[in-house]
């Protein structure tokens, strides 16, 4: 049965501010959050609601939490990409890697079996998400890019009839939207439209093998990149880190 909708509840709107600040990068990794009596005094709310949210955010790996310190944020690990309140937005480059190894091996089996079960609906699907990819890429809108991209490989893997295909790409699919900020920004749009037409053309041609070719290619060049990102010298090797947004 449906249940009535809701507001939010004020512990959750301090959980929702907590996890914005720390995804903002307002307060980066190895810094404290501001203290249980700092957060009461500018959220305006009980100090019992500050702790309840505290230990709802603790529970995502976000933050550490210890006895009579100031919570900590912990870096990103791949645990977030797998829980709905974590930071996948936040996700450094190994991480990256890490997700698109993961990809790579679901996505370039699925367009193999995908290529040989679509129905013509399918194709269509196939077809509309490319399009509207391409009409993003020509007015330079990122965000419709981006959605347009994810609906193509989600059309693929649904169109492989396989629950376990879906369902473990939905495990990865919010770390997939999160890692497209870095991919789309600095290879482009015009490699991801290209890739996705190669690889159209391969399932309409019925060609397993060109499709499963032309899909280890197109998500190649971004583990490439990925990997290329991680060996760079981490932040904090390279800059003394800011003041803490607590004072």
């Amino acid at each position: 049965m449906l249940i009535a909708a809701r507001s939010k509840t004020l512990t959750e709107n301090v959980i929702e501010q907590l996890l914005t600040l720390i995804r903002t990068g307002k307060c980066q990794p190895g810094e404290r959050l501001p203290s249980e009596s700092q957060l009461t005094q500018q959220l305006g709310v009980s100090r019992a609601c500050v702790r309840e949210a505290l230990q709802a955010v603790a529970q995502t790996g976000v933050i550490e939490l210890r006895a009579g310190r100031r919570a900590r944020v912990k870096a990103p690990s791949a645990r977030s990409l797998f829980d709905p309140a974590g930071m996948a937005g936040l996700l450094e480059p190994e991480s990256l890697v890490h997700l698109w190894q993961v990809r790579m091996a679901i996505e370039v089996a699925a367009v193999r079996f995908a290529t040989e079960l679509i129905e013509p609906e399918g194709i269509t699907q196939l077809e509309h998400a490319l399009a509207d990819q391409a009409r993003a890429m020509e007015t330079g809108d990122v965000t419709k890019y981006n959605e347009a991209d994810l609906a193509f490989h989600q059309h693929l893997i649904r169109a492989t009839g396989n629950p376990i295909f879906i369902e473990l790409y939905k495990t990865i699919r919010r770390g997939i939207q999160a890692s497209q900020s870095v991919t789309t920004r600095s290879l482009g749009m015009q490699r991801g439209v290209l890739g996705h037409s190669a690889i159209l053309d391969a399932v309409k041609a019925k060609d397993p093998a060109g499709a499963e070719a032309a899909m280890r290619s197109h998500l190649g060049v971004s583990t490439m990149y990925l990997h290329a990102l991680a060996e760079l010298p981490r932040q904090d090797e390279r800059a003394t880190p800011g003041p803490s947004t607590a004072t």
